[in-house]
Order: C-alpha cells, then structure tokens, then sequence
C-alpha cells in the first residue's frame, strides 16, 4: 500500500511525541516499515542520554554501534587488543542520527557494557571521533576531558563537521601554560567562531586564555547565548577586556561562576550591565579580590 504521508512529513509529526516518550516511539516503529524508518532517526538522536542510568540499556547500545564499524576500524581494534564480536550488518546506520553526544556518557556505556578490558578508552576515542565526522545534525556536544583528545584534533574535526551547534560543554581544556595548551585555546576560540548561534556555553579548567574565549563568544554569539557557566577558570588576565563585556550578552538569562577566581566586583558589574534578563549568579564558591 502507498504511504499516505511523506516519511519527511511523518517524522516531523512524531517529533510532537516528545523525547522522552520512548515508549510510544517504540511502538509506532511496528506499524509498517514506512513508519519505522521515519522514526528510527528519533529514537537515536540521544541514546546516551537515554540509558546513562539504566545498565541493560548501555549493554546494548555499544554492541549496536560496534555492528555500524567499518572493517578496518574493527580490524584496528582487534589489532589493539580489543576484540570486536561477530554481528549481523545493522538495517540502519545508527551513527549518523545522533544528535547529543557527551563522551563521558559515551565511555560509561562501553564500560558498563566490557568492564574487564583496559582498552575500553581506546574505543570511546573511536567512537567520538567517528560520531564528529558522521553525524550531520550534531546539535549538543559535551567534551569531559579535552586533554585526552590532543592527539586526534578533534577541535579541527568538530569545527570542519559542525557548524549549528546549540550547547557546547568543554572541561579540563588548560592545565598549565604550554604549546600545546596554547594551540587548545586557539583551537576552541575557532570552534566558537564556526557556530553559526550557540544558546548553551560551559568552559571548564581554563587556566591559561579565557580572555580569548570571552571575546569569541562575544564576537560571534552575543545575542543568541542564553546560558553562559565558567567552572575553575581563572580570571587573572591582563588588559581591559571585560569593558568590551559590559553589555554585550543582550538575551542572557544565566550565568553562573563556580570554583573561579581572579574575579572582582567590577568585573562581575561589567558581565551583568545592561543587561534585561535577570541573571543568576552562583557566588557559592567564587572567590572574589578586592576591585
């Protein structure tokens, strides 16, 4: 029988059922295979999320995507000693709908899933990297350890692949001054230039250049931030940079400071000015100087 509605239009119809409700998307998959494959990009924009606290879940999740792998990316890691088992080739390519990819939710699951091999870091490596450079409607990336990933370029990657990002969480991005931090930074501030209108920032470990990355969310992101959250940055920067802040985040709604320091009153008064919207300000453990 000829569908009566263009799988484009389907989907678009069972976005209204609402991300969480699993269950009913689950279900509607069963009705004919027109319907499946509309709703399948659905129920993996953020499987993830989904299963973070359910452990069944997570143990079937990693198996379906090592059924997605290439040959030579299952022949890589064989050959690194962690061996991939034999599965039938999936109906779909799973990898190319997410759309919430947070690589610590990702290494939890391949944990969860293969608890005994020490390798399993290697995997999740793959796995975010080949999530970057094949899921085209990446809307939210959460990167817990961007040390780890130095070696892969994977800012280069992400700013190549990806430019309508919404939410960006980037931690343990600086350490200590070096070349390689340094070349962080510059990478991250040409990530935040490449988005066309981020709505979510949080910059995490920043020990070295958040003068640079202020400016480049003010640069390219003024109007569109609503949420902006420093965690552990430091504030001790030279120059008069936070003049060019003062009321520059027009639609902010919150910004929020945790375990900072460096900052002091003035600074905060030049975040804030202008500004319509109320701002929340976590002051639970900022350290303020004296202005």
């Amino acid at each position: 029988m000829t569908p009566t509605l263009p799988q484009e239009i389907l989907t678009e119809v069972m976005k209204h059922v609402g991300e969480n409700d699993l269950m009913t998307l689950q279900r509607s998959i069963l009705v004919c295979r027109h319907w499946c494959r509309a709703i399948v990009p659905l129920l993996w924009r953020k499987p993830f999320h989904h299963t973070h606290r359910n452990t069944a879940g997570k143990r079937k999740l990693i198996p379906v995507y090592l059924a997605c792998l290439k040959e030579e990316e299952k022949k890589y890691l064989t050959a690194n000693d962690f061996p991939i088992p034999n599965s039938k080739p999936p109906l779909f390519n799973y990898i190319t709908y997410l759309q919430w990819l947070n690589d610590f939710y990702v290494l939890d699951a391949i944990s969860t899933w293969s608890r005994k091999n020490r390798k399993r870091r290697l995997l999740s490596q793959l796995l975010v990297n080949k999530f970057i450079t094949e899921c085209p409607k990446l809307r939210s990336l959460h990167i817990h350890t961007l040390q780890q990933y130095r070696e892969s370029d994977i800012l280069s990657k992400i700013t190549l692949y990806h430019t309508t990002l919404e939410v960006l969480h980037v931690k343990e991005i600086t350490r200590f001054v070096s070349e390689t931090e340094n070349d962080l930074i510059v990478g991250l501030v040409n990530l935040i230039k490449s988005q066309r209108a981020l709505k979510e920032v949080v910059l995490a470990g920043v020990l070295n250049g958040i003068d640079k990355l202020v400016l480049s969310l003010r640069a390219k992101h003024s109007r569109s931030l609503k949420k902006i959250k420093f965690e552990d940055c430091d504030f001790r920067v030279k120059g008069e940079i936070w003049d060019l802040v003062s009321g520059s985040f027009v639609n902010l709604e919150l910004l929020n400071f945790y375990g900072c320091y460096g900052l002091n009153t003035s600074t905060l008064k030049m975040w804030t000015k202008g500004l319509k919207a109320q701002i929340h300000i976590d002051f639970s453990t900022v350290e303020l100087s004296a202005t």
